[in-house]
């Protein structure tokens, strides 16, 4: 199987994120802003001229037991500076629990689950008590010196400032600080005599939050930026972490973190498109829990980990699995490998096995097997037909036993296979089965005994209705006759329901038909159209559908032109964005027709409620969509064939 650019790909996306600071209640659990530094930015001495201009968060209010704070790294460790204020300072020269105290806790992912370390910050008093930095896992009660951690103090009106150094090699995992969860409280003790804890200001809310309930801290660059930037513009601000994979899968040595978040899959790193960007790729996926599985793991050979997934597909006919690999090769994200594993039709289940078997050296060796088969044989069975480079499921009654494949330089080749003495029969004749939208595919019905009558109309869409599981409720919509594939005879193109179907007396000799489903929901597939694009003579598909990005919507152009009985995307471009009745941008596209040729031009149209000023999106996350023209820097364009493609110059 040779590596192939996902459909959609997702490029480069620069992430800069600016910081606000907001005061917060005491028991408001608030994410804390942490900026990047260099070594010479800021200077421990206790005082906090330096941190002019850093906005501080407050928490707390009064004059008593409350705080501002700031936060920042570089590439030693992180820096703390705090204003406390405090009506009275309790400290001895031996620090222990019942006194004032910042306390700072981190906690980070390791390889089984998060690790959390407390550092416990005491200013000193002039005179009496230095200022000392202790540190332990949240709940013990010995803690021991924090070694390495600069700390200095000065006394202020009302309280007394802090600043304080504490280097990544004590925090743990240090290479994944850009997932860092932190919070930080004050303790405040007001009684020497008798010490008791007044009041503790935290803020995660309450004082005893656990690891896994603290926030994550938010920077102004680098891989937490350009996460956040992510969710902010696929719309997944609040949506939960599937699974969360910590590995060395591009580019230096350094760790990627590789997140599935809402069906999507999304890499970022200190050291990966040099930290300031993100890969992404949706997986086509209905719901986050179609992600069944998810790990990293060496397959090449080349020291750096790919992305192994079990992904599940569900449609009105069925249920199918994937086992697929996905690597990271300095394009953005490819599929390298894909396995159909599972597969659960009205007839019955059939499974696949697919084990990996490392290698003392090189890449591993993955075999594929059958895992068995209910309720179907060689005489009932109808094989789905997957993706272009869908490796096909095993059968028990198949010629093989199993193949086994390695990555041989470029593609993942078959390098050995075991014969099947219990071979039998060959299967019906493949349909479309249980392929999903974002692999079209060609349905043939069984051949007749005598010479087939060509397919009427009603013949065609009851077909598809009975194949697809679409009710009579939904209407055919959209009808145009084309030449678009096969033949001097145009084809018939219908919309039915989100799906463009394609037959005609020409298209499989009148006995099949081609369904493309650009979208799942009917309303949101806007136009179906056709046009010769490219001057071969033949029109190309073109398809108006909107997607919807959470609390916004954007419209997709797609131009598709078929090869042969198979189809490939010529362009994808966003043509219009929606927030809302009040925001909109809608450009304008025209197709002019001049002899038998069209050409395709876009305008940047009008925009109502945004301009340059108030535009949200820090970029576009190239997902394989071009991205849409903004009125105020973009202007026409026109597009040409080109390779295979649509392009403008």
């Amino acid at each position: 199987m040779t590596p192939r650019p996902l459909p959609r790909l997702a490029a480069t996306l620069l992430a800069c994120t600016c910081l606000l600071s907001l005061a917060s209640p005491s028991r408001a659990q608030t994410a804390l802003d942490v900026q990047r530094a260099t070594r010479t930015t800021f200077r421990v001495d206790g005082a906090l001229r330096d941190w002019s201009a850093v906005p501080m968060q407050r928490f707390g209010d009064g004059d008593d037991a409350s705080f501002e704070v700031a936060l920042a790294h570089d590439d030693q460790g992180l820096y703390v500076a705090a204003r406390v204020r405090d009506e009275r300072m309790i400290r001895t020269r031996r620090p222990g629990a019942l006194e004032d105290v910042l306390v700072l806790t981190v906690a980070t992912p390791g390889d089984g689950g998060l690790e959390a370390m407390e550092f416990w910050l005491y200013a000193g008093e002039e005179g009496s008590s230095a200022a000392v930095a202790l540190m332990a896992a949240p709940g013990e009660r010995a803690r021991r010196p924090a070694r390495g951690v600069r700390i200095l103090e000065s006394a202020v009106p009302g309280g007394y400032e802090l600043e304080a150094f504490v280097p990544f090699a004590l925090i743990p995992n240090p290479g994944r600080i850009s997932a860092m969860r932190a919070a930080l409280r004050l303790v405040d003790v007001d009684v020497a005599t008798s010490p008791t804890v007044e009041a503790t200001i935290s803020s995660a809310g309450a004082p005893d939050a656990a690891a896994a309930t603290l926030p994550e801290i938010r920077t102004s660059a680098g891989p937490s930026a350009a996460l956040a930037a992510f969710r902010r513009d696929q719309g997944l601000a609040g949506a939960p972490v599937h699974f969360d994979l910590w590995g060395d899968v591009a580019e230096d040595e350094r760790e990627e973190r590789v997140l599935i978040i809402g069906g999507s899959l999304v890499v970022v790193g200190e050291g990966y498109r040099e930290g300031r960007g993100y890969d992404f790729e949706r997986l086509g996926v209905r719901a986050t829990d179609d992600v069944q599985r998810a790990r990293l793991e060496d397959v090449t050979g080349d020291g750096k980990a790919e992305i192994i997934l079990r992904l599940r597909e569900r449609d009105r006919t069925g249920i199918r699995a994937n086992w697929v690999v996905l690597g990271t090769r300095g394009a953005g994200i490819e599929e390298m490998f894909n396995a159909l594993v599972f597969e659960r039709t009205r007839q019955g289940i059939v499974r696949g096995q697919v084990q990996l078997r490392r290698q003392r050296r090189g890449a591993a060796l993955i075999d594929v097997s059958s895992g068995g088969v209910e309720g179907v044989d060689p005489a009932t069975y109808r094989a789905s037909v997957g993706g272009e480079d869908e490796l096909p499921v095993m059968l028990p009654w198949g010629p093989l036993l199993r193949r086994t494949f390695q990555w041989t330089g470029g593609t993942f080749s078959e390098v050995a296979s075991e014969p099947n003495p219990q071979a039998r029969a060959a299967t019906v004749p493949a349909t479309a089965g249980a392929s999903s939208a974002s692999r079209p595919v060609a349905t043939t019905p069984e051949p007749a005994v005598t010479p087939p009558r060509t397919l009427s109309d009603d013949d065609v869409l009851a077909r598809v209705r009975a194949d697809r599981g679409v009710p009579a409720s939904v209407g055919a919509r959209f009808r145009t006759r084309a030449d678009v594939t096969e033949g001097r005879e145009p084809e018939q193109l219908v919309a039915l329901g989100g799906a463009v179907v394609v037959y005609g007396p020409g298209f499989q000799g009148g006995q099949g038909y081609f369904y493309f489903e650009a979208t799942s929901n009917e309303a949101d597939l806007l136009a179906l159209q056709t046009a010769d694009l490219t001057g071969d003579g033949k029109h190309e598909i073109v398809i108006t559908f909107r997607q919807n990005l959470g609390e916004f919507q954007r419209d997709i152009l797609l131009v598709l032109q078929f090869a042969g009985t198979n189809i490939q995307p010529l362009l994808r471009v966003e043509v219009a964005r929606y927030h809302g009745d009040a925001e909109r941008i809608v450009n304008d596209v025209q197709l002019r027709t001049r002899g038998r040729s069209t050409t395709l031009t876009i305008a940047p149209g009008e925009a109502r409620g945004w301009d340059a000023s108030t535009w949200p999106f820090s970029g576009f996350a190239n997902d394989g969509v071009a991205p849409l023209l903004l009125p105020w820097q973009d202007e026409a364009r026109r597009y040409r064939a080109s390779e295979r493609a649509l392009v403008s110059p």
